[in-house]
Formats: structure tokens, sequence, C-alpha cells
């Protein structure tokens, strides 16, 4: 492996090795050492030497799109100092100055920032890595700013939006890095130079030759910004093959980035574990035929056979899973890296499995230790899978097609050396039986294995004349760090309430959880589920279903018992020791939903349910990325944690997005709720909150305004349709247009309409008779919010607000607002719907709203509860759409535009030909559809009509339940 230290002109011919060796001015040999040592460590790869790149001319400074003066470089004291006075490095096009050198191959970058103006909060200055010198190339940087801390940068495709993530909140002085290994893109960075923390991980394919460099705009063509870098050290891989594939190096396992690194016997193959017939494994190119009993790959200790290379380093492996054989809805056939050969071993793997189970990735993280899986898609073979190992990081992905990717999951996984087994796995899941399973387009980092590797192979082979760059997977930014428990043991939980008309709804008053938090022995670290808060007698509970609870994996429960003559649902437990004179009981339970009896005639308060691995040990604490805040349970999470829940906009921009009230890895609170999961849709969507307030002129939205619901109609379709409705804040009541977005999907799956666009829901009325009169405009007079009374002429759309006495005695908590009639608009939507809000958290004390009135705790605890409600009327045609397929329009969705290019333009989606009416046949006027949070598992099931009634829920959420507002 060799690195390259280089020096460059800003003009760059057409890349070919030819050109490479023209411009090499020093080859130095330096190892790389492996990231994938042992232990934890966040952060790139260590260098075993540094190449200090400290003068002005070892770098080539280009002004690069719109930039009023021309920037420069020049000599500081210790390092190089860089000028400009560009526009910006956003959107679809730049505006900077560069400082760079080409790069042939992999290569990582890295520099401290210690001297930057502060021209603008938006200036920019850092590293980066770019596909050419045009405004408009493709390219990821990590950077600083003056005051909106680090940020790192990408634009996936030339002239395509940049999607931005940030990191930690602080100015320079900092530590930058960058890294470019094959596809993958990582941006990390530090306060010492020492310690470094992951901001980003992703693909980004370029072709071949990249310029990487030091990047600096003033946010201000007016004014020139200067910013200083010391320590800057550059290494790149000499990798003639362009560094997205490595090339076929016949066995070479230091070649590149381990593109065709492989064992020079080639594939081996074995039955590890308990598999009861024994397997076989036929590969030839990218194609293999397995037959393979095996218990499961699952547990503590697994039963498959394994087909293998022996490979250190990163590595990154793609296959298709074309067909496989239904011996068990838990057969699983796929790929997986393996710290050895014995049924325990380390090890992760992403698995297809038959009968609608889907994608699963899988990790054991210690030798022994339990298996974590988490779900993707319910597709079932064939199926694209990819495993990327990447220093101490493994991914799983998925794909339908090869192309577009989707990660299932991302974490630590730490081996015992960097040499690993990886390879493809399959288990029958039934020690009787084979499962026969084919895969075809195997590859390495994008190149098919070769049947039969030369063991002595050509020093110079020629590269893969077609490779097929392996596509975007666009993974989430910085997935929530996993540990062996990357959850908490209890996902749902809710009592059932009955009443004396034979009804029941669930109900979570009175209870918390508090992980790993029981401190007397011998249940010490244990999970509790304190239900002593619960009001009311509980004589009367004597039904054995009571208290619902679904586990995210198997553990062993224990029940502390408080009352008298413990319950019957008790005799099939085991018997412990007491704690503080009270008898336990203690069960093993599977993952999944489990319902616990009630107190069977007590009158003392309910019971305590304690909670441990299912070996009965305590569950380990969840991980946490390097140097940031530990966060704490039930109390507000740290800001990191919350900006993890992130999606790509159809701009390529990264959005807020759904997320649980509560954090379910470090079980910390948001305080606010977003109503139904975007992803409960069969695509798993997720919604971009702010994607169309961006394109309204810029304006901006409180993320936490925005309430979601999800239904089914008639005809099966899935519904999601989210509104900017925020009930806390007053900045509400003079708002005449918000949010909305809308879903719809068939229930196959396919996409049938997806709407973004400002809904005009009309002025602010007073939702009170005030002096005999009813409905009034109010006009809030504090924010300079436009006429209600000029609106309410224009509009049919209308939002209702309560207006309250000073003392709040007549609150009461009920406000609805109505979309106003949106026929004729550029979209074919026809008929409106409203949004009924009952327990807002504000209201106005006059109707001037100059005040904001919170109404009392007992009010403000019980959380939201929100009503649905769409005509019978409402449907949305192809037909009366300005056209139909993807097309774009202005934020409020009346006009066409003519494509992303616009600067308000918003994408719009209806299949060609479509006519949906969501409930035609209602047997009433409307159709009602009590929305709640999905998290807490419950269903938005549409009532039809004024005569038929919801299943009963609750008039409060899980913050409620725990005193928060919300």
């Amino acid at each position: 492996m060799t690195h390259i230290r280089r020096r460059y002109s800003s003009q760059r011919p057409k890349r070919t090795s030819t050109h490479r060796s023209t411009w090499f001015i020093t080859l130095i040999t330096l190892l790389i050492l492996s990231a994938c040592t042992s232990g934890s460590r966040e952060g790139p790869p260590e260098l075993s030497e540094t190449i200090d790149i400290s003068s002005a001319g070892d770098w080539t400074a280009t002004d690069i799109g719109s930039v009023g003066s021309s920037g420069g470089l020049q000599d500081s004291a210790n390092g190089v100092t860089l000028r400009s006075s560009g526009a910006d490095i956003w959107s679809r096009s730049d505006g900077f100055t560069f400082a760079h050198q080409v790069l042939p191959g992999d290569g990582v970058i890295t520099a401290q920032i210690s001297q930057f103006d502060a021209t603008d909060p938006w200036a920019k200055a850092g590293l980066m890595l770019r596909d050419s010198l045009d405004a408009e190339a493709a390219n990821a940087a990590i950077l600083v700013t003056p005051s909106n801390g680090v940020r790192f940068q990408r634009r996936s495709r030339t002239a395509s939006s940049t999607a931005g993530l940030s990191g930690s909140d602080v100015p320079a002085p900092y530590w930058l890095r960058l890294e470019r290994s094959g596809d993958t893109i990582r941006g990390f960075e530090s306060a010492d130079g020492a310690s470094w923390q992951q901001v980003y991980s992703g693909n980004l394919t370029f072709d071949g030759d990249v310029y990487i460099g030091l990047a600096v705009a003033s946010h201000d063509t007016s004014q020139l910004v200067s910013a200083t870098f010391y320590n800057i050290d550059v290494v790149g891989t000499n990798n003639d093959n362009g560094g997205n594939n490595g090339g076929n190096d016949g066995g070479n396992s230091d070649g590149g980035n381990n593109g065709g690194s492989t064992d020079p016997s080639g594939w081996q193959q074995q039955d590890i574990g308990n598999v009861g017939v024994s397997g076989s494994s036929t590969i030839s190119g990218g194609t293999a035929t397995i037959r393979a009993g095996g218990t499961d790959i699952w547990s503590r200790a697994d039963g498959f056979h394994f087909a293998y290379r022996t490979i250190s380093g990163d590595i990154e492996l793609v296959a298709r899973v074309v067909s496989q054989q239904d011996t068990d809805p838990w057969a699983k056939a796929g790929l997986m890296i393996r710290d050895s050969l014995d049924a325990d071993a380390i090890n992760a793997g992403i698995f297809a499995t038959p009968r609608n189970m889907g994608v699963r990735f899988q990790r054991r993280s210690s030798t022994g230790g339990s298996t974590a899986g988490i779900g993707g898609s319910l597709d079932e073979a064939p199926v694209w899978l990819k495993l990327v190992r990447s220093g101490n990081q493994v991914a799983g992905y998925e794909s339908a097609d090869g192309t577009n990717w989707q990660q299932v999951y991302e974490g630590s996984l730490n081996l015992s050396s960097a040499e690993a087994y990886v390879g493809l796995a399959v288990s029958s899941h039934d020690t009787n039986t084979y499962a026969d399973v084919s895969i075809d387009n195997i590859r390495w980092n994008g190149v098919a294995p070769d049947p039969d590797p030369d063991p002595d192979p050509d020093p110079d082979p020629d590269p893969d004349p077609d490779p097929d760059p392996d596509p975007d997977p666009d993974p989430d930014p910085d997935p929530i760090p996993g540990t062996d428990a990357h959850t908490t043991l209890l996902g749902e939980y809710y009592t059932i309430k009955r009443f004396g008309n034979g009804k029941s709804s669930r109900d979570y008053d009175g209870i918390v959880y508090r992980p790993r938090s029981y401190t007397e022995s011998p249940y010490q670290g244990w999970d509790v589920l304190d239900l002593s808060d619960i009001a009311g007698s509980f004589r009367n509970y004597t039904n054995d279903d009571w208290l619902h609870l679904t586990l995210t994996r198997d553990a062993t429960l224990a029940v502390v018992w408080s009352g008298q003559r413990p319950g019957n649902w008790l005799n099939d437990w085991d018997e412990g020791p007491e704690v503080r004179g009270n008898r336990t009981f203690t069960k093993r339970f599977n993952a999944g939903e489990i319902v616990l009896g009630a107190i069977g005639g007590t009158i003392n308060f309910p019971y305590t349910v304690l909670f441990a691995e299912e070996n009965s040990s305590p569950s380990p604490e969840p991980a946490v990325p390097a140097g940031l805040e530990r966060p704490v349970i039930n109390t507000e999470c740290p800001a990191w944690v919350h900006d993890q829940y992130m999606t790509e906009g159809p701009d390529g921009q990264m959005y807020r997005t759904w997320h649980p009230q509560i954090d379910p890895v470090y079980w910390c609170y948001f305080g606010h709720e977003h109503g139904a999961d975007s992803k409960l849709l069969p695509s798993g969507w997720e919604v971009p909150y702010g994607y169309v307030a961006f394109y309204n002129n810029r304006q901006d939205e409180f993320h936490n305004g925005f309430k979601g619901t999800y239904f089914t109609d008639v005809q099966g379709n899935h519904w999601f349709v989210v509104v900017h409705a925020t009930s806390s804040l007053y900045s509400r009541f003079g708002a005449q247009l918000h949010t909305v977005y809308m879903r719809v999907e068939s229930p196959s799956g396919e996409l049938l309409v997806s709407y973004g666009y400002k809904g005009d829901f009309g002025p602010t009325l007073s939702n009170r008779t005030i002096g005999g009169v009813r409905q009034i405009p109010i006009s809030p007079s504090h924010s300079n919010f436009p006429d209600q009374a000029a609106i309410r002429e224009t509009t049919n759309g209308r939002k209702q607000v309560r207006i309250v006495d000073s003392n709040g005695a007549n609150y009461v908590g009920y406000e609805n607002w109505v979309l106003g009639n949106t026929s004729g608009n550029a979209l074919g939507i026809r008929g409106a719907f409203t949004l009924d809000i009952l327990n807002p958290q504000t209201g106005c004390l006059g109707l001037d709203c100059n005040q904001a009135y919170r109404p009392p705790t007992q009010f403000r605890n019980k959380g939201e509860k929100r009503l649905f409600v769409m005509p019978r009327s409402f449907g949305i045609e192809a037909g009366r759409a300005a056209t139909s397929g993807e097309f774009y329009t202005n934020a409020y969705g009346t006009e066409l535009r003519s494509g992303p290019a616009s600067n308000d333009s918003v994408r719009q989606y209806i299949k060609p030909g479509l006519v949906l009416y969501p409930f035609p046949d209602a047997d009433g006027s409307s159709v009602t559809i009590v929305t709640q949070d999905a998290w807490r598992g419950a269903d938005a099931v549409a009532a039809r009509g004024p005569t038929r009634t919801h299943p009963p829920t609750p008039n409060k959420d899980l913050e409620g339940a725990i005193g928060l507002e919300n």
C-alpha cells in the first residue's frame, strides 16, 4: 500500500493512470494501522506516520463559483491561511475558495482550524473532497462555522441539493478529519486532535480521482474571511483502479480497500454448531448454491452452514438471495462476518427470511452473549443484501434492485483481531431438514470473486473493465449507537381499564418505567416497572388480562408481590427470595407481547415488575458516542439524541422527522410528541418536517408542531396525513397557512399520492360565545399577525382557539381547525378535512390575544387527543390535477414549477389515472379517526359515521402518564 503527498496545479486532465504517474512528486511508504483492533475507540484509522503539509506552496488555491473578491492562500506561522469572499458552500452550487490537491484513491485529510473570522453565522471553513472544480460538483465536506458549530455536508450528485448534518455546537479552534474509503465517506471532529467523534458516515460515489483540500466561504461576497489551518496531514492510497472498486488483486490482502481481498485457497465451507444434517456449498464466480440444516443463527450459539473467506481490514460484501426454501418462518440466508468458527463467536449478519418475516440484521457483540436483532422490510427473496465492515463499525443494507439501498442497522462490533471470517450463511432452523438457497451477484467491494484464485497471481492484473459501483444507500447520518442491548428490554406497556358498560380501554396513568434502576438484592440493576402510583381501588381488579407488556428480546421477569394472596396467574412462576418482606416470583419469557394478571382482590397497591436479560443479568448501559453527554433515564434527552432523528427530503437535504415520545435506547424524553409515525406506511417512509416550509420563502416552523394521523380507508389503502398544528405555542393563533403532508400507499405498498403544501386554515376565530357573539376573529397584537377579519373574507377555512377568563375558570380545552376547500388547485384535491384538538396546551386571555394562557397541571399533563375528520366527499383525482406522475409546484400547491431548480419548488406525485375517495360509502356525512402516538400501540382505526365509534382509547399519552407537558 503506497501513500502519497502531492502538489498540483488547478487544472486536471482526464483521469488516467498516465496522468497519475505524471503528477506524483513523492512516494512515502506508510502503514495504516487497522481500525479493527480490539477496543471501542471511535474515530478513523490511526496513522503510523504523519505527513505535515504546512506550506502554501504545497497547495493550489482556486476560486470556485460565486465569489466577490478573489481569495488566496499564504503561509502563516506554523500553518497556512486561506481567504475567501465566497457566497456559500450549500444548495445546488457553491461559491468559495479551495486549496487542493488530487487524490487518486482512498485517503484521509486532517487539520486544526485555530483562527476563523466571524463575517456571518454561516461562514464556513474546513476540509473537502470534491469531484471537480465546477461550482455544482458532487462533494463532501466537514466544516466549522462561527455561530452554528460543526457541520458535515454532502452533495451526492452534480447540481443536486446539499444535505447537512450538525456536529458539536462549538466554534473554532477545532480539529477536523475527512476520510474516503472506497465509496464510504466519513467526517470526524475532535477538541484535541486525539479523541475523535464521528459526525457522519455514508456513501458517495466519485468517478476515480477527486480533489482533496481546504475550503473557506465568507457567506458574504462583499467581505473576505480568513481561516488559519495548522497540523495539516494528508494521506492517500495509490490505487490505480480508482478507489471505487479497489481492483481484483488476486488474493493480495493488502491491496487497496480490500477489493478482491481473498484467501489464496478461495472459498472454504463448514458446518458450525448444531446442524443435524450436513450442509454443502457450490460456488462459481458470483453465484452460489447452498444446502444447509442448522438450529438457527440466534441466541448464544449458532447452527448453520457457512461458506467463507478469511479477510483482514475493512470489507464490503454484496449479494442477492435469489431463492430460499421455506423450511421455517425463521430460516435464514444471507451475509455474515464472524470472529471465529466457534458456534458462540462474535458475529454480525444481514439475512433474508421466508414467510413474511422479512430482512433481519443480527449481531452478537460478545463471545457466548445474546444475539440482538432488528427488522428491515418484510421483503422475501429475491432481495439484495450488503454487509459493510469499516473499522469497528458494521452495517447492513437491503435493496429491491441492487441500486437503491436502505440501511437496516449500523453499530459497533469489536472483533478480537483485524482478521475475520466473511461470507454466506444459511440455516434451515430445523435440524431434520435441508434448506436449499440460491445466491448470485456476489461482489467484494464491487468485484466478483475469482472462483479459483491463482496461488501465484499476476502481480499487475487488469482492472475490472466494467465495474458496478456500489450505489449510495443514504444511511441515517449518525445511527443510534448500540450494544448487546441496543434498546430497552421493555418496549410497550399499558393496563386494561374496564368500565361498567362492558367497554374497556388502554391506560398508562401512574406507570413509570426505569431501566437498570432497581436497588434491592438479588435483583440489583434490573429494570423496574413501577405501578404504585396508579390511582383507584384495586379490589375489583381480578381479571388475568390486565397488564400488557411488549419485550424487545428474550428476558427474565420478576414480580415483587406487595399484596396479600398472590394471583392465580403466578402459579407457574418460580418463587424467589423475599425483598423487604415481599414475596417474589420469576419466569423467563420470549420476546414479544406478554400479559400479566391483575391484583386479585387485594386492597394494597399493585405489584412491581422487574426485568433482566434472559440469563437473569441486568441489561448493560447503552453505548454513548465519545465526548457526548450520557442521557439520564426519565429526564430530558440531550440535544444530540434528538438530532439522530433525521431523514433526507426530496431535495437531498436533511430534515427532522418523527420520533417516539421517549427514546427507546436511553429512555430519556423529548418533551413533545408528533402523533402517528409515518413509518407505519408499508414503504416505511419518513416524513421530512420542514421541507415545504423551507421552499415557502425559507419559512421556519417549529418541528414539534407536526402532528400525524395514520389510517386505512375502505379499500385498504394506507394514509398518512400530518398538519403543522402545535398546540403549545401561541404563534399558531395568527398564522393562516400551516404545512400539510399527505401520502397514500396501496395495500401492496404502491405509492399513489405524495403531497406537501401550505394548507389554508383561514382566520383565527374565538371558540367561545363572548357578549352573545360567537366565532369572531381574534386580533393577536403582539407579533404583527395579519388582519384576521380580512382573512375571513378570502377563505372558507377556519381555526378556532380557546378564549379563557383571566382566572381560567372557563377553560374547556377544545379547538378545531378546518382546512379550506382546496378544489381547483394543481394537486387534484377535492374537499377538505378537519383537525379537532382536545385539551390544547394554550389559550388566549382575550380577543386581542396579548397573553397566552396555559391550563392547570391537571389538564396539561393529560396530553392531547386529536380527532381527524374526513368528509365522505373528500377525494383526490389525477384528472383534476395540473399533471400527474412526479411534478413540482410552488409551496401552496397552486402553480406548477418547471422542476427542482426553482427556488420555491416542492416535489409532488399522483399516480396517473388515479381516482381516490377514502370513505365514499360512509354511513354519515364524515368519518372520524382518533389519533394517538402509534409508538404506544394505539391503533388509529376509522370510525364510520356518527353512529359508529372508534374503539375506546384514553384521552392521554405516555407523556401525560409520567407527568410531562406536551
